[in-house]
């Protein structure tokens, strides 16, 4: 279970929810504000993505002590006097993001402001255990949802979790099968063990533990309570109730100890290996491997990786070219066809570039796995364990130490289960990134991004060598020109997809049209390990070029259509407006869309309704694909009724440009109604449906009420 600090990523798009925005609620505005509360709680999410990247001199003008201790004050009050509507619902919800806000800079900017206090934290404790303790907390809106799941991650903030445990104990007994299906409330749950798994090594939580032994049976009981949920959205609340309560091996508690394994010998008789309860069986053989490895022989796990490896990759296909593919389900002419759409991305890739096929210096990654696991739903479940990734993505290149004779360089990735046919998600573009790194990039990854400037090349060429001069999505984000080319060429990983994929295509492929000698030579010091040179070149040709890509964009054709993503195999369908489009779609399955919207269009909305059955979540992101791992924002609730509005500008006009959709199954759906509204400034009027022209049958003296479309 990966423990990060989450916040939003919204550029512009608000959802219907989203309060009126203060005019002076981003974070520089806020620096000059005295009530920022009040502000805080009527924002909005532009504003909001704004508060976790304040400028440092401003830093302890938003976020001193003393500022929290009002906004402390603030969200108690409105939490005492909460009643459930969906006004103080979103005020709540939003003055909880700002204290998150606020220990997100505190944490990564310790040299310029103060830790916080305990008794600060202990305010914020107290905000959350009123919440959970109101008989409005589990309130079925969105907008109490929303402050639900904020005020649950406050708890990993704050790290006071022992004044938290037993009020999120409660809330953890609430799940039942009409909520499991509820993404935000499931996300609300999950964040207890967001918390507890960042609190596990505080002495504060040990010693609660250690007086507390009961925490450790009610997990137990919570998940044979609710294995009938690893069937539904909320698995991961089960299954990570036991990694988490497993991670608690660390703690050298003999009492603490010997009750987990007693626990654990339990959950393994219950939950073997081969069935569909795998990821209870995965966690806690991964927790004991790294905790209490003494102990793997005493609960059957001294060999869990190799029968783990074992019994869900047993397909084996070696390519002609350097590739074997390693599947969890893949029939062998599947896997021809595989091989071939690697060998020719192989031959695009030297046709291009000037490497005489020799692998750089110290290279001996000549061979390269290609694990399919079958959904996205198995590859979370087995693929960290098994090869130490993370899975919150669509895949990756697992490069290794290319210098080591018995290392093993692996893409990890799963299967496009929506797709026609058979198709895997990111199959070239990470197939191009071991190529890269075999005859472009001397030494591991970690060496090449020691001196920067490098990411806008690693994934700007993979994409470049995926779409060729055909990345319509790309092109169209370009004619922003958003970026110069100095700020591209110094991008890094913490950027946003589109700074690091699309405009690194751009810059990639500006180089190779525009200056392809400087290419060779950039490449010739990475072939060398020299990225010193490699980064002083990067930052003198962003100088040199700067004026030259600022021109070159305007240049580039626009977009007609919305091209396939880089991290997908399948096509983007095109909507046109005020025409429903009918979807169904199995469990796990997503369904791409996309339409483009013109200048001087005043509204604009996305909605899905109707539907026999089932859960249809919709997803969407403004110039980038959107995805139920990858969007910036979403209507998600349970069932299948859900819209989102996009905001207007200042003029009142919706921004123009490619608006792209998702519709993911949460569960199996059929016959769900997929449609977007859309008025300009010229026609106002929504489009009719065309007349009922059945006769209607008239009454003498009686007024009768008819609409003509």
């Amino acid at each position: 279970m990966t423990h990060i600090l989450k916040y939003s990523a919204i550029a512009f798009i608000l959802s219907s929810s989203a309060s009126v925005a203060a005019t002076n609620c981003d974070i520089a505005q806020l620096a000059h504000v005295p009530d920022k509360a009040s502000v805080i709680e009527h924002a909005d999410n532009v504003c909001m993505q704004t508060w976790f990247h304040p400028d440092k001199a401003s830093i302890n003008s938003v976020f001193s002590e003393e500022q929290m201790v009002l906004i402390a004050n603030a969200l108690n009050t409105k939490i005492a006097a909460y009643q459930g509507d969906e006004v103080s619902a979103t005020e709540i919800y939003y003055l909880s993001e700002y204290v998150r806000a606020a220990y997100y800079v505190n944490y990564y900017n310790s040299t310029v402001i103060a830790p916080y206090s305990h008794a600060l934290n202990l305010r914020f404790t107290t905000a959350i255990n009123r919440f959970l303790q109101s008989p409005y907390a589990l309130t079925a809106s969105q907008h109490n949802m929303n402050a639900l799941g904020s005020l649950t991650s406050l708890v990993d903030s704050v790290r006071v979790l022992p004044e938290n445990l037993p009020t999120l104990m409660t809330l953890l007994s609430t799940l039942n099968k009409d909520n499991a299906e509820n993404s935000t409330y499931v996300e609300a749950l999950n964040n207890i063990f967001r918390a507890l798994n960042g609190s596990s090594s505080d002495k504060g939580v040990q010693d609660y533990l250690s007086h507390h032994l009961e925490v450790l049976d009610q997990l137990h009981q919570f998940i044979i309570s609710n294995d009938w949920a690893l069937k539904t959205h909320a698995a991961v609340v089960v299954s990570n109730a036991a990694r988490e309560l497993s991670r608690l091996l660390k703690i050298q508690d003999p009492a603490i100890k010997n009750k987990i394994l007693t626990i654990q010998e339990d959950l393994l008789a219950r939950y073997p290996l081969g069935g569909e309860n795998d990821s209870i069986w995965v966690g806690i053989a991964e927790m004991v491997g790294y905790y209490a490895p003494d102990k793997q022989q005493q609960l059957g796990l001294s060999d869990a990786k190799l029968r783990l490896e074992q019994h869900i990759l047993p397909m084996t296909f070696r390519c002609e070219g350097p590739a074997t593919v390693r599947a969890q389900k893949m029939t062998q002419e599947q896997a021809i066809e595989v091989c071939a759409a690697l060998n020719q991305k192989e031959q695009d890739f030297h046709s291009l570039i000037t490497s005489a096929s020799n692998p750089v210096n110290d290279d001996l990654n000549d061979h390269v796995e290609v694990i399919v696991f079958d959904s996205n739903y198995d590859y979370t479940v087995y693929s960290n364990f098994l090869f130490g990734n993370t899975t919150n993505n669509g895949g990756q290149y697992l490069e290794g130490n290319p210098s080591d004779l018995h290392n093993i360089a692996r893409f990890v990735a799963y299967r496009n289960t929506s797709a026609d046919g058979y198709s895997v998600w990111n199959l070239e573009h990470e197939y191009v990134h071991y190529l890269d790194g075999r005859y472009n990039q001397y030494g591991d990854f970690n060496y090449n991004l020691q001196h920067g400037f490098v990411v806008w090349w690693l994934e700007g060429f993979a994409e470049y060598m995926h779409y060729g001069n055909s990345y319509t999505d790309a092109i169209a984000l370009g004619q922003e020109r958003t970026y110069s080319l100095s700020e591209v060429l110094a991008t890094t990983y913490s950027h946003d997809t589109n700074r690091i994929y699309r405009w690194g295509y751009l810059a990639v492929r500006f180089l190779f049209d525009n200056a392809p000698d400087q290419v060779e030579q950039l490449l010739q010091l990475s072939r060398q390990g020299h990225y010193t040179q490699w980064a002083a070149l990067v930052q003198k040709l962003g100088l040199q070029y700067n004026e030259e890509f600022a021109t070159w964009l305007t240049t580039l054709k626009a977009p007609t259509t919305p091209t396939t993503p880089s991290h997908s195999n399948k096509s983007v369908i095109t909507l046109t407006a005020e025409t429903p489009v009918e979807l169904s779609g199995a469990k796990y399955s997503e369904q791409l869309f996309a339409i483009t919207v013109p200048k001087h269009v005043t509204e604009f909305s996305v909605s899905l309704s109707g539907g026999d059955y089932g859960d249809a979540e919709l997803y969407a992101s403004f110039n980038q694909v959107a995805h139920y791992y990858n969007y910036q924002i979403t209507d998600a609730r349970s069932g299948n009724n859900e819209r989102i509005r996009f905001a207007t500008d200042e003029q009142g006009f919706v921004k123009p440009g490619v608006y792209y959709f998702s519709v993911a199954g949460r569960s199996a759906y059929e016959h769900v109604v997929l449609n977007t509204e859309m008025k300009t400034a010229e026609s106002t009027q929504t489009a009719y449906q065309a007349d009922d022209l059945s006769p209607i049958t008239l009454q003498a003296n009686t007024h009768t009420n008819i609409t003509v479309n």
